[in-house]
Protein backbone atom coordinates (compact mmCIF):
# COMPACT_ATOMS: atom_id res chain seq x y z
CA UNK A 1 0.00 0.00 0.00
CA UNK A 2 1.16 3.38 -0.60
CA UNK A 3 -0.11 7.20 -1.06
CA UNK A 4 -0.74 8.14 -5.05
CA UNK A 5 -0.83 11.47 -3.51
CA UNK A 6 -1.24 13.85 -0.08
CA UNK A 7 -4.99 13.36 -0.40
CA UNK A 8 -5.69 9.81 -1.74
CA UNK A 9 -5.29 6.48 -0.61
CA UNK A 10 -3.79 3.63 -2.52
CA UNK A 11 -4.61 0.18 -2.59
CA UNK A 12 -2.82 -3.00 -4.10
CA UNK A 13 -5.23 -5.61 -5.52
CA UNK A 14 -4.07 -8.76 -6.00
CA UNK A 15 -4.82 -11.57 -8.63
CA UNK A 16 -7.01 -9.35 -11.23
CA UNK A 17 -7.13 -10.61 -14.36
CA UNK A 18 -8.40 -9.61 -17.54
CA UNK A 19 -6.78 -11.28 -20.20
CA UNK A 20 -3.01 -11.68 -21.43
CA UNK A 21 -2.68 -8.11 -23.03
CA UNK A 22 -3.39 -5.03 -20.83
CA UNK A 23 -6.50 -3.15 -22.53
CA UNK A 24 -5.68 -0.24 -24.50
CA UNK A 25 -6.39 3.87 -23.16
CA UNK A 26 -9.31 3.75 -20.87
CA UNK A 27 -10.12 0.44 -21.03
CA UNK A 28 -7.26 0.18 -18.53
CA UNK A 29 -8.52 2.28 -15.60
CA UNK A 30 -12.15 2.87 -14.82
CA UNK A 31 -13.84 4.62 -11.61
CA UNK A 32 -15.71 1.57 -9.56
CA UNK A 33 -17.85 3.55 -7.45
CA UNK A 34 -15.40 5.99 -5.59
CA UNK A 35 -12.33 3.87 -6.27
CA UNK A 36 -10.20 4.81 -9.23
CA UNK A 37 -9.04 1.07 -10.23
CA UNK A 38 -5.99 1.10 -12.69
CA UNK A 39 -4.26 -1.78 -14.20
CA UNK A 40 -0.37 -2.28 -13.68
CA UNK A 41 1.93 -0.38 -16.49
CA UNK A 42 3.75 -3.58 -16.50
CA UNK A 43 0.72 -5.67 -16.65
CA UNK A 44 1.60 -8.36 -19.20
CA UNK A 45 4.51 -9.12 -17.78
CA UNK A 46 2.90 -9.97 -14.18
CA UNK A 47 -0.05 -12.08 -14.86
CA UNK A 48 3.03 -14.42 -16.47
CA UNK A 49 3.33 -15.26 -12.41
CA UNK A 50 -0.89 -15.97 -12.20
CA UNK A 51 -1.82 -19.45 -12.07
CA UNK A 52 -3.21 -20.95 -15.26
CA UNK A 53 -5.01 -24.39 -15.62
CA UNK A 54 -4.38 -26.89 -18.09
CA UNK A 55 -6.38 -26.06 -21.20
CA UNK A 56 -7.78 -27.66 -24.44
CA UNK A 57 -7.79 -25.15 -28.03
CA UNK A 58 -9.67 -26.39 -30.51
CA UNK A 59 -8.37 -24.44 -33.98
CA UNK A 60 -10.66 -24.82 -37.20
CA UNK A 61 -8.72 -25.16 -40.31
CA UNK A 62 -9.32 -25.38 -43.95
CA UNK A 63 -7.69 -28.24 -45.68
CA UNK A 64 -7.99 -29.35 -48.97
CA UNK A 65 -11.26 -27.66 -49.37
CA UNK A 66 -12.50 -29.17 -46.19
CA UNK A 67 -12.70 -28.25 -42.31
CA UNK A 68 -10.97 -29.80 -39.98
CA UNK A 69 -9.72 -29.28 -36.21
CA UNK A 70 -6.52 -28.93 -35.04
CA UNK A 71 -6.04 -29.81 -31.20
CA UNK A 72 -3.63 -28.95 -29.03
CA UNK A 73 -3.08 -28.34 -24.85
CA UNK A 74 -1.42 -26.30 -22.88
CA UNK A 75 -0.13 -27.21 -19.67
CA UNK A 76 -0.98 -25.76 -15.66
CA UNK A 77 1.12 -23.20 -15.18
CA UNK A 78 1.71 -23.10 -11.23
CA UNK A 79 1.46 -18.97 -10.34
CA UNK A 80 1.59 -16.92 -7.29
CA UNK A 81 -0.10 -13.76 -5.96
CA UNK A 82 1.21 -11.07 -7.66
CA UNK A 83 -0.13 -7.40 -7.78
CA UNK A 84 -1.75 -6.54 -10.84
CA UNK A 85 -4.07 -3.11 -10.06
CA UNK A 86 -3.99 -0.47 -7.87
CA UNK A 87 -6.97 1.10 -6.56
CA UNK A 88 -7.20 4.72 -5.25
CA UNK A 89 -9.12 6.47 -3.28
CA UNK A 90 -10.09 9.56 -1.62
CA UNK A 91 -9.09 10.23 2.13
CA UNK A 92 -11.45 12.71 2.90
CA UNK A 93 -14.83 10.69 2.34
CA UNK A 94 -15.43 7.89 4.51
CA UNK A 95 -17.61 4.93 2.51
CA UNK A 96 -18.97 1.78 3.38
CA UNK A 97 -18.99 -2.06 2.37
CA UNK A 98 -22.42 -2.91 2.44
CA UNK A 99 -22.51 -6.65 0.96
CA UNK A 100 -22.64 -7.78 3.98
CA UNK A 101 -25.67 -8.16 7.37
CA UNK A 102 -24.67 -4.97 8.52
CA UNK A 103 -22.64 -2.14 6.49
CA UNK A 104 -19.09 -1.92 7.63
CA UNK A 105 -16.69 1.25 7.23
CA UNK A 106 -13.27 -0.54 5.57
CA UNK A 107 -14.09 2.23 2.66
CA UNK A 108 -15.71 -0.22 0.61
CA UNK A 109 -12.74 -2.59 -0.05
CA UNK A 110 -14.79 -5.76 0.96
CA UNK A 111 -17.71 -4.73 -1.97
CA UNK A 112 -14.99 -4.33 -4.40
CA UNK A 113 -12.87 -7.57 -4.15
CA UNK A 114 -15.79 -9.15 -4.15
CA UNK A 115 -17.11 -8.01 -7.45
CA UNK A 116 -13.87 -8.22 -9.28
CA UNK A 117 -14.02 -11.55 -7.59
CA UNK A 118 -17.30 -12.44 -9.38
CA UNK A 119 -16.84 -11.13 -12.30
CA UNK A 120 -13.59 -12.31 -13.26
CA UNK A 121 -14.15 -16.05 -11.59
CA UNK A 122 -10.40 -15.36 -9.77
CA UNK A 123 -10.19 -14.32 -5.95
CA UNK A 124 -9.17 -10.75 -5.92
CA UNK A 125 -8.08 -9.68 -2.90
CA UNK A 126 -5.74 -7.18 -0.66
CA UNK A 127 -2.40 -7.99 1.10
CA UNK A 128 -3.89 -8.60 4.31
CA UNK A 129 -6.49 -11.18 3.41
CA UNK A 130 -3.63 -13.48 0.80
CA UNK A 131 -3.24 -15.94 3.57
CA UNK A 132 -7.29 -16.26 3.62
CA UNK A 133 -7.75 -17.64 0.04
CA UNK A 134 -6.08 -19.49 -2.58
CA UNK A 135 -4.76 -18.00 -5.92
CA UNK A 136 -4.17 -21.28 -8.02
CA UNK A 137 -8.60 -21.95 -7.94
CA UNK A 138 -10.62 -19.93 -10.75
CA UNK A 139 -13.76 -20.22 -12.34
CA UNK A 140 -15.33 -18.37 -15.25
CA UNK A 141 -15.72 -14.81 -15.94
CA UNK A 142 -19.01 -12.89 -16.24
CA UNK A 143 -17.83 -10.63 -19.07
CA UNK A 144 -15.14 -10.08 -22.31
CA UNK A 145 -11.53 -9.31 -20.47
CA UNK A 146 -11.33 -5.96 -21.58
CA UNK A 147 -14.58 -5.21 -20.00
CA UNK A 148 -14.14 -5.94 -17.03
CA UNK A 149 -13.51 -3.07 -15.19
CA UNK A 150 -16.14 -1.06 -17.08
CA UNK A 151 -18.64 -4.00 -16.04
CA UNK A 152 -17.18 -3.89 -12.52
CA UNK A 153 -18.23 -0.09 -12.48
CA UNK A 154 -22.34 -1.34 -13.83
CA UNK A 155 -22.08 -3.92 -10.62
CA UNK A 156 -20.73 -1.46 -8.11
CA UNK A 157 -24.17 1.01 -8.88
CA UNK A 158 -26.13 -2.29 -8.82
CA UNK A 159 -24.89 -3.51 -5.97
CA UNK A 160 -28.04 -2.39 -3.22
CA UNK A 161 -29.80 -5.24 -5.31
CA UNK A 162 -28.33 -8.04 -3.94
CA UNK A 163 -28.95 -6.34 -0.38
CA UNK A 164 -31.96 -5.40 -1.00
CA UNK A 165 -33.02 -9.07 -1.98
CA UNK A 166 -31.13 -10.23 0.63
CA UNK A 167 -28.88 -12.33 -1.89
CA UNK A 168 -25.09 -11.10 -0.94
CA UNK A 169 -24.59 -14.88 0.57
CA UNK A 170 -25.16 -16.50 -2.68
CA UNK A 171 -22.38 -13.72 -4.05
CA UNK A 172 -20.29 -14.92 -1.37
CA UNK A 173 -20.78 -18.57 -1.37
CA UNK A 174 -20.11 -18.62 -5.40
CA UNK A 175 -16.67 -16.51 -4.25
CA UNK A 176 -15.99 -18.76 -1.77
CA UNK A 177 -16.06 -21.85 -4.01
CA UNK A 178 -13.72 -20.75 -6.57
CA UNK A 179 -11.05 -21.54 -3.68
CA UNK A 180 -12.17 -25.15 -3.39
CA UNK A 181 -10.15 -28.13 -4.40
CA UNK A 182 -12.69 -30.69 -2.48
CA UNK A 183 -16.03 -31.88 -4.69
CA UNK A 184 -18.09 -32.09 -1.44
CA UNK A 185 -16.85 -28.18 -0.24
CA UNK A 186 -17.38 -26.84 -3.46
CA UNK A 187 -20.99 -28.40 -3.72
CA UNK A 188 -21.82 -27.93 -0.11
CA UNK A 189 -20.91 -23.77 -1.24
CA UNK A 190 -22.94 -23.56 -4.48
CA UNK A 191 -25.65 -25.93 -2.92
CA UNK A 192 -25.60 -22.89 -0.36
CA UNK A 193 -25.66 -19.90 -3.44
CA UNK A 194 -28.28 -21.45 -5.81
CA UNK A 195 -30.72 -22.49 -2.20
CA UNK A 196 -30.56 -18.78 -1.69
CA UNK A 197 -31.57 -18.19 -5.06
CA UNK A 198 -34.61 -20.34 -5.06
CA UNK A 199 -35.75 -18.53 -2.17
CA UNK A 200 -35.88 -15.07 -3.97
CA UNK A 201 -37.67 -17.29 -6.49
CA UNK A 202 -40.34 -18.66 -4.56
CA UNK A 203 -41.09 -15.06 -3.22
CA UNK A 204 -41.71 -14.36 -7.08
CA UNK A 205 -43.55 -17.23 -7.57
CA UNK A 206 -46.54 -16.24 -4.98
CA UNK A 207 -45.32 -16.59 -1.67
CA UNK A 208 -48.65 -17.56 0.79
CA UNK A 209 -49.15 -14.40 3.34
CA UNK A 210 -48.61 -15.73 6.49
CA UNK A 211 -51.71 -14.90 8.20
CA UNK A 212 -53.13 -17.47 5.37
CA UNK A 213 -50.42 -19.97 6.63
CA UNK A 214 -51.26 -19.67 10.10
CA UNK A 215 -55.08 -20.03 9.51
CA UNK A 216 -54.40 -23.45 7.34
CA UNK A 217 -52.13 -25.19 10.50
CA UNK A 218 -54.90 -24.13 13.33
CA UNK A 219 -57.57 -25.61 10.96
CA UNK A 220 -55.46 -28.98 10.64
CA UNK A 221 -54.43 -28.91 14.20
CA UNK A 222 -57.53 -28.77 15.41
CA UNK A 223 -58.36 -32.03 13.11
CA UNK A 224 -55.65 -34.15 14.52
CA UNK A 225 -56.49 -33.10 18.22
CA UNK A 226 -59.58 -35.11 17.37
CA UNK A 227 -57.84 -38.34 16.72
CA UNK A 228 -58.31 -40.27 19.56
CA UNK A 229 -55.87 -42.87 18.30
CA UNK A 230 -52.85 -40.83 18.26
CA UNK A 231 -51.17 -40.18 21.98
CA UNK A 232 -50.47 -36.85 23.36
CA UNK A 233 -46.69 -37.20 22.38
CA UNK A 234 -47.50 -38.16 18.87
CA UNK A 235 -50.30 -35.70 18.78
CA UNK A 236 -48.04 -32.54 19.39
CA UNK A 237 -45.50 -35.16 16.91
CA UNK A 238 -47.64 -34.48 13.96
CA UNK A 239 -48.99 -30.93 14.89
CA UNK A 240 -45.56 -29.65 15.14
CA UNK A 241 -44.50 -31.75 11.63
CA UNK A 242 -47.64 -30.49 9.79
CA UNK A 243 -47.09 -26.73 10.93
CA UNK A 244 -43.89 -26.31 9.45
CA UNK A 245 -44.63 -27.73 6.40
CA UNK A 246 -47.79 -25.60 6.05
CA UNK A 247 -45.68 -22.16 7.27
CA UNK A 248 -43.20 -23.47 4.59
CA UNK A 249 -45.99 -23.04 1.88
CA UNK A 250 -46.67 -25.31 -1.03
CA UNK A 251 -43.78 -24.93 -3.06
CA UNK A 252 -40.96 -27.55 -2.91
CA UNK A 253 -37.58 -27.05 -3.87
CA UNK A 254 -38.34 -28.33 -7.11
CA UNK A 255 -40.95 -26.23 -7.94
CA UNK A 256 -38.29 -23.17 -7.19
CA UNK A 257 -35.70 -24.86 -9.18
CA UNK A 258 -38.25 -25.73 -12.27
CA UNK A 259 -39.20 -21.95 -11.95
CA UNK A 260 -35.51 -20.41 -11.32
CA UNK A 261 -34.71 -21.86 -14.88
CA UNK A 262 -37.73 -20.64 -16.96
CA UNK A 263 -36.94 -17.10 -15.37
CA UNK A 264 -33.58 -17.62 -16.60
CA UNK A 265 -34.54 -19.04 -20.00
CA UNK A 266 -32.90 -22.28 -20.33
CA UNK A 267 -35.52 -24.24 -19.98
CA UNK A 268 -39.54 -23.73 -21.72
CA UNK A 269 -42.10 -22.48 -19.45
CA UNK A 270 -44.08 -25.68 -20.33
CA UNK A 271 -40.92 -29.03 -21.01
CA UNK A 272 -42.67 -31.09 -23.36
CA UNK A 273 -39.22 -33.35 -22.90
CA UNK A 274 -39.44 -36.07 -20.39
CA UNK A 275 -35.80 -35.70 -20.20
CA UNK A 276 -35.65 -32.21 -19.70
CA UNK A 277 -37.80 -31.80 -16.36
CA UNK A 278 -35.69 -35.59 -15.50
CA UNK A 279 -32.36 -33.14 -15.46
CA UNK A 280 -33.94 -30.60 -13.55
CA UNK A 281 -34.78 -33.64 -11.03
CA UNK A 282 -30.78 -34.92 -11.48
CA UNK A 283 -29.96 -31.25 -10.43
CA UNK A 284 -31.88 -31.65 -6.99
CA UNK A 285 -31.13 -35.23 -6.32
CA UNK A 286 -27.70 -34.39 -6.43
CA UNK A 287 -27.40 -30.89 -4.30
CA UNK A 288 -29.93 -33.62 -1.79
CA UNK A 289 -27.59 -36.39 -1.86
CA UNK A 290 -24.28 -35.45 -1.82
CA UNK A 291 -24.49 -32.78 0.69
CA UNK A 292 -26.61 -34.99 3.58
CA UNK A 293 -24.98 -38.52 2.62
CA UNK A 294 -21.60 -37.45 1.53
CA UNK A 295 -21.98 -39.98 -1.56
CA UNK A 296 -21.96 -39.56 -5.16
CA UNK A 297 -25.70 -40.45 -6.04
CA UNK A 298 -26.73 -43.07 -8.55
CA UNK A 299 -29.33 -41.06 -10.66
CA UNK A 300 -32.25 -43.00 -12.24
CA UNK A 301 -31.58 -44.85 -15.70
CA UNK A 302 -27.76 -44.39 -15.18
CA UNK A 303 -25.25 -46.37 -14.45
CA UNK A 304 -23.12 -45.22 -11.56
CA UNK A 305 -20.04 -43.78 -13.76
CA UNK A 306 -22.50 -42.26 -15.76
CA UNK A 307 -23.91 -40.89 -12.62
CA UNK A 308 -20.56 -39.31 -11.73
CA UNK A 309 -20.13 -37.60 -14.71
CA UNK A 310 -23.73 -35.78 -14.53
CA UNK A 311 -22.93 -35.15 -10.56
CA UNK A 312 -19.29 -33.46 -11.41
CA UNK A 313 -20.72 -31.32 -14.16
CA UNK A 314 -23.71 -30.06 -12.18
CA UNK A 315 -21.64 -29.46 -9.27
CA UNK A 316 -18.44 -27.87 -11.39
CA UNK A 317 -20.58 -26.19 -14.06
CA UNK A 318 -24.29 -26.60 -14.06
CA UNK A 319 -25.08 -24.89 -10.92
CA UNK A 320 -22.51 -22.33 -10.89
CA UNK A 321 -23.67 -21.28 -14.19
CA UNK A 322 -27.17 -20.94 -13.32
CA UNK A 323 -25.84 -18.58 -9.80
CA UNK A 324 -23.61 -16.74 -12.12
CA UNK A 325 -26.63 -15.88 -14.76
CA UNK A 326 -29.08 -15.13 -11.87
CA UNK A 327 -26.47 -12.44 -9.94
CA UNK A 328 -25.45 -11.16 -13.36
CA UNK A 329 -28.96 -10.10 -13.88
CA UNK A 330 -29.69 -8.39 -10.65
CA UNK A 331 -26.20 -6.44 -11.13
CA UNK A 332 -28.03 -5.29 -14.32
CA UNK A 333 -25.33 -7.31 -16.99
CA UNK A 334 -27.62 -7.51 -20.25
CA UNK A 335 -27.02 -10.34 -23.32
CA UNK A 336 -25.62 -7.96 -25.42
CA UNK A 337 -23.64 -5.38 -23.52
CA UNK A 338 -22.04 -5.57 -20.06
CA UNK A 339 -21.66 -8.87 -18.35
CA UNK A 340 -22.35 -10.60 -21.35
CA UNK A 341 -20.61 -14.33 -21.02
CA UNK A 342 -22.80 -14.59 -17.72
CA UNK A 343 -26.24 -14.70 -19.50
CA UNK A 344 -24.94 -16.96 -21.99
CA UNK A 345 -26.97 -19.33 -22.41
CA UNK A 346 -26.46 -22.35 -25.26
CA UNK A 347 -24.61 -24.39 -22.19
CA UNK A 348 -27.02 -24.66 -19.73
CA UNK A 349 -29.66 -25.36 -22.32
CA UNK A 350 -27.28 -28.28 -23.98
CA UNK A 351 -27.58 -29.45 -20.47
CA UNK A 352 -31.37 -29.78 -20.30
CA UNK A 353 -32.64 -31.04 -23.79
CA UNK A 354 -28.97 -32.90 -24.91
CA UNK A 355 -27.60 -34.07 -21.90
CA UNK A 356 -24.10 -32.36 -23.00
CA UNK A 357 -21.78 -30.01 -20.93
CA UNK A 358 -19.87 -27.80 -23.38
CA UNK A 359 -19.71 -30.61 -26.05
CA UNK A 360 -18.82 -33.41 -23.59
CA UNK A 361 -22.10 -36.39 -23.63
CA UNK A 362 -22.05 -37.35 -20.17
CA UNK A 363 -24.07 -40.30 -20.65
CA UNK A 364 -21.86 -41.64 -23.69
CA UNK A 365 -18.20 -40.32 -23.02
CA UNK A 366 -15.39 -40.71 -20.19
CA UNK A 367 -13.44 -37.41 -19.21
CA UNK A 368 -10.64 -38.57 -20.89
CA UNK A 369 -12.37 -39.35 -23.76
CA UNK A 370 -13.86 -35.65 -24.13
CA UNK A 371 -11.00 -34.07 -23.84
CA UNK A 372 -8.14 -35.87 -25.12
CA UNK A 373 -10.17 -37.32 -28.21
CA UNK A 374 -12.77 -36.29 -30.89
CA UNK A 375 -16.32 -34.88 -30.15
CA UNK A 376 -19.12 -37.43 -30.91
Amino acid sequence: MGAASSDQERIDLFNLYVGEKRPQNDLAESDIGHFTVTLMPDYEQRIKQLHKSPQKHTQIEIRDGKLTEKVSFSEERPGKWEITAIASFSKDASHQSILLDDPINDNGLWDLCEILTFITGRRVTTEDRLERYSYKKHGEPACIGIETLRTASLAWKNRNNLRNEDITYALFAYNEALNQNDLHTMAALYTCALNIICDNVRSDIGQIPKKCRNQLSKKIESIIDKEKALTDSQREAYKALIKARVMQGPFSALDNLRSLLQELDVIPSSPSQDDVLQRVKFINVVRNRIIHTGKMPTLPNLTREQSARYTVSIIGGVIPEICRMFIGKKLGFAERGLGSLSLYTDDLKNFFEAGQWRGWNLKLQSFEDWFYGESL
